[in-house]
């Protein structure tokens, strides 16, 4: 079976991410790899969790990346249901928001941006080599910050809902009839 886009990405929009990776840096953003590299690594996430185990092995078979269960919730109580979490990297994870982003609604500036990192990392891959002069690499790596601190700050949204004091839980908020 596979699921159409607009599908995949309606459920990307209520129970995926987009993230940004940054292998061998710690949260000040400082190289901590042993690696010969002192340039920052950045590297776009996908992905989507939920409890139903088939639909995610359909997502993992046409997408491709890696699909694991989380029983942490379950052995806390029995009654609570395996998380699955599939996601996708770089490559993989580019090509997954080209195909789902012309039907993304909630995370599609998310998206848009991470693929615009991608790209920033792909034009400039031969450029930032480890001889290239110190201020170009750190120019190259403030732009990649900027994109990846604005995924991060568009995470954090506040859909703050209007204070009602005489509201009860659940409340109706919008009715079509």
């Amino acid at each position: 079976m596979k699921l159409s886009l607009e599908y995949v990405a309606g459920l990307f929009d209520g129970e995926g991410w987009c993230r940004v990776q940054t292998p061998g840096m710690n949260t000040n953003g400082e190289h901590v790899s042993g690696r010969w590299r002192d340039f920052p690594s950045y590297q776009i996430v996908a992905g989507i969790a939920m409890t139903h185990k088939p639909l995610m092995q359909i997502i993992h078979d046409q997408f491709g990346g890696t699909l694991y269960g989380d029983d942490h919730y379950r052995r806390k109580d029995p009654k609570n249901r395996t998380i699955y979490r599939w996601h996708v990297t770089s490559v993989k994870a580019e090509d997954f928001f080209i195909a789902i982003v012309p039907h993304l609604i909630l995370k599609k500036d998310q998206v848009e941006l991470a693929i615009k990192l991608r790209k920033h990392i792909k034009d400039n891959r031969s450029k930032v080599h480890p001889h290239a002069p110190l201020e170009f690499r750190a120019k190259i790596a403030a732009q990649r910050k900027e994109i990846a601190d604005e995924i991060t700050r568009l995470k954090k949204v506040n859909f703050d809902l209007p204070i009602d004091s005489g509201a009860k839980p659940y409340r109706v908020l919008r009715s079509k009839s």
